[in-house]
Parts: structure tokens; C-alpha cells; sequence
């Protein structure tokens, strides 16, 4: 086991925001070429109802810049505290399957109760990285 497994997980995070960003470009242009919705709505959002593929993969959009943030920096801290171990490489893929499902059911079938569990589980995952870090901190 190397420090730089840890970093791992996060390269796909930055993957999986990379897709969405694309897939949101893609859903946009179709939005206005196929679906009829003005142009000018992406100004401020407004002025127009978009299809709700859009909004969906918008939201997730803008969800990736939000709790993720929390798991880039317990990353980088677990990394440059040289605390990597299997415990923490663990949860850090767990998050990233999480997140995978969470994206899924957003994206596609939006069901609120399997959402909202996807949700719950990451946000587990993620604050137990940070307690086991803070544990491995505080015993050091």
C-alpha cells in the first residue's frame, strides 16, 4: 500500500464531474435544438420551463460541487498526514460507489426515497473518513 492510493478515488470524482459536465452540455444543446427551449434561458436560467432531464442533470451538476468538496479535502489531508490505510482507501472507494449510485438514481429515475438513502449512505461514508482521520490524528 502506497500514501498515493488514496488519491485514487479522488481522480475518479474528478472523472465522474468530468462526465456529468459533458452529458449537461449535450442535454443542453439538445434542450433547445430538439425540445424547443430558448437559448437565451441560459442567460440567468429563466424565461423558459426546460425538460426535466435537464433540470435533473443540472441538479446533479451542481450537487458535485457541493458535499464532494468534503471528500477532496479529507483526500488531501489523509495524503499529505501520510495516514493512507487500507481502512481510509476503503471508505474513500465506498464514496465514490455511493456517489455512483446517488448520480444513477438522479440522473435517471429521480425516485426520491432511493435518492435520498443514496445520500444518506455517502454522507456516512464521508464523515466516517473524516472520524477515522481525526482518530488516527489524535492517537498519533
Amino acid at each position: 500500500m502506497t500514501q498515493e492510493m488514496i488519491l485514487y478515488p479522488l481522480f475518479v470524482m474528478v472523472l465522474i464531474t468530468l462526465f456529468i459536465s459533458l452529458r449537461l452540455a449535450v442535454l443542453r444543446y439538445r434542450a433547445v435544438v430538439r425540445d424547443g427551449l430558448k437559448a437565451g434561458y441560459f442567460k440567468h436560467n429563466s424565461g423558459d420551463k426546460p425538460p426535466e432531464y435537464l433540470l435533473r442533470t443540472t441538479d446533479h451538476y451542481d450537487n458535485l460541487f457541493e458535499q464532494p468538496m468534503l471528500f477532496y479535502v479529507v483526500s488531501i489531508l489523509i495524503y499529505i498526514t501520510s495516514k493512507t490505510d487500507y481502512l481510509l482507501i476503503i471508505l474513500a472507494w465506498a464514496y465514490i460507489a455511493t456517489r455512483l449510485l446517488h448520480g444513477y438514481i438522479h440522473i435517471s429515475l429521480n425516485k426520491l426515497l432511493l435518492r435520498r438513502n443514496s445520500f444518506l449512505l455517502s454522507t456516512i461514508v464521508l464523515f466516517s473518513m473524516w472520524g477515522a482521520l481525526f482518530i488516527q490524528l489524535v492517537m498519533a
